[in-house]
């Protein structure tokens, strides 16, 4: 299974909405968004299934990938907003596809992605960059055997952050 994990696209500033979970993307979000779908693209990347929290952001995100990837299909998922590493996880592992995206927030996703890279005993530039920021529109592509990230672990297969 390829397990595609990305954050959400830069989102207007907390004072500038009338909740955190109804804040949508900027202008500069909705092009990384853009970018960053391209660049999965570019990499082989096909996602068939996009499991996505329900915040504003995620969805505006989802829009835009899905824009790109016209095959994908999009379920908005409650448990995922502000979701922790294990919700995330498990959430991805009671829907197995062979390539599955999940749209969120950190710091559940920054720690899942770091939580596979130790488990992978990854020390590779790229593997170190996503250990110290995992950005708006950032994702990190992982292969997962079997059904559990347990013996041989996930392998980072791919990533991409896209530069201010």
């Amino acid at each position: 299974m390829l397990l595609i994990l990305m954050r959400h696209a830069k989102a207007v500033r907390p004072e500038d909405a009338r909740s955190d979970e109804a804040r949508g993307l900027t202008p500069q979000g909705r092009r990384d968004a853009a970018l960053t779908a391209a660049h999965m693209r570019e990499a082989g990347l096909e996602p068939v299934h996009a499991l996505v929290s329900p915040a504003e952001r995620t969805r505006q995100t989802a829009a835009i990938v899905a824009e790109t990837f016209d095959q994908m299909a999009v379920q908005f998922v409650p448990t995922l907003y502000l979701a922790e590493p294990r919700t995330i996880l498990q959430t991805a592992l009671n829907k197995p596809r062979s390539c599955l995206l999940m749209i969120g927030h950190n710091p559940g996703l920054h720690e899942l992605t770091i939580d596979f890279l130790d488990q992978a005993h990854d020390r590779s530039k790229l593997a170190r960059d996503l250990r110290e920021r995992f950005t708006t529109s950032c994702y990190a592509a992982f292969t997962l055997s079997g059904e559990t990230v347990t013996a041989p672990g996930p392998a980072l297969h791919d990533a991409f952050t896209p530069r201010d």
